[in-house]
């Protein structure tokens, strides 16, 4: 049975750097996003190990190995995402959250219905399948143990449980609600309120599908930048393996990781915090407004103690 770490977590959490570093770990592999990542076919779009996607080795014979089996794959994208394509509302609904309403009931039911409806099941299926054999390739491949699929979205492990092949744990990558909401707003053109506002539901969302499972723990960027090896000791001895620390470049290893750009940069690890800087004082006193309500809204909350846990830190230095 393959052991896959899955890693939720929203966009500017770290999570590419994370990847790399877990994949410096001679038992551990992965390519960061396991659906694929897209680009435009204008686009110069490479492998973290440089090479475009259809000349990496890696990624040519997984190619191969799909089509052995009979299941599509295309180089931006492998067939792996669970869901019909669509775009928009109606792909979220149908395999995220509903809408109005978060009720982790009401989803397992809906994903129930859709399993077994003819065609869609079949489509599940094979989604599935697609997941199994490109984990097992990939493991085959770095001759790992552990296979890491960051993929983002929590309602995926949901699907990817159904498999017998396949054994799930899952981390929570958490960056400071600052930083993310000030990329938010850098890179989205988000105002702080609606930044704020979707991180929020997105915490809340791995928090509730969390829950489902037995193996879970968090990993805070923050620690993962200050204390390196420690913070990936922990998530080694989460799965089962032993600790390695990271060498000196940890890019000087293997890697064929699918991700942000940070994947073409170098092995440097460095803590961004110029929420402290960048981020207008009214727009701070807003979403830390936000963070304290919701604390008082929801004491004891998981996600209560993540907020906790980012005043005080964010109160140091």
């Amino acid at each position: 049975m393959a052991k896959v770490l899955y890693i939720a977590c929203s966009s500017f959490s770290g999570s590419t750097l994370l990847s790399f570093l877990l994949n410096t770990h001679p038992a551990m592999t992965t390519v960061g996003h396991t659906v694929g990542y897209p680009f435009t076919p204008e686009e110069d779009f490479r492998c973290s190990c440089g090479a475009g996607l259809p000349d990496c080795p890696f990624f040519s014979r997984m190619a191969e190995v799909f089509g052995d089996h009979g299941l599509p794959f295309q180089y931006d994208q492998f067939g792996a995402r669970f869901g019909v394509s669509l775009r928009g509302r109606l792909s979220r609904h149908m395999t995220g959250n509903l809408p109005w309403v978060r009720s982790s009931a009401l989803e397992k039911g809906r994903d129930a219905m859709l399993w077994s409806v003819p065609g869609l099941g079949s489509l599940y299926r094979r989604q599935l399948r697609a997941n199994e054999v490109f984990i097992s390739q990939a493991l085959a491949y770095s001759g790992a143990e552990v296979y890491v699929d960051n993929s983002h979205g929590p309602y995926r492990i949901r699907h990817l449980r159904r498999s017998s092949e396949i054994s799930l744990s899952a981390v929570h990558a958490v960056r400071d609600f600052r930083g993310v909401v000030l990329s938010f707003m850098n890179r989205r053109g988000w105002t702080a309120e609606q930044a704020m506002r979707a991180w929020l539901r997105e915490q809340a969302d791995i928090v509730r599908v969390f829950s489902e499972f037995d193996q879970t723990m968090t990993a805070f960027y923050e620690d993962v930048c200050a204390e390196t090896n420690d913070a990936l000791a922990a998530i080694h001895r989460f799965v089962g393996l032993e600790p390695q620390p990271i060498p000196d470049d940890f890019k000087s290893v293997e890697h064929h990781i699918l991700g942000n750009v940070m994947r073409e940069g170098t092995s440097t690890i460095r803590l961004d915090r110029r929420w402290r800087t960048d981020m207008s004082t009214a727009d701070r006193d807003m979403i830390e407004g936000s963070a304290r309500a919701f604390i008082d809204r929801h004491p004891g909350h998981r996600l209560s103690r993540i907020l906790e846990h980012h005043f005080e830190e964010g109160a140091k230095d």
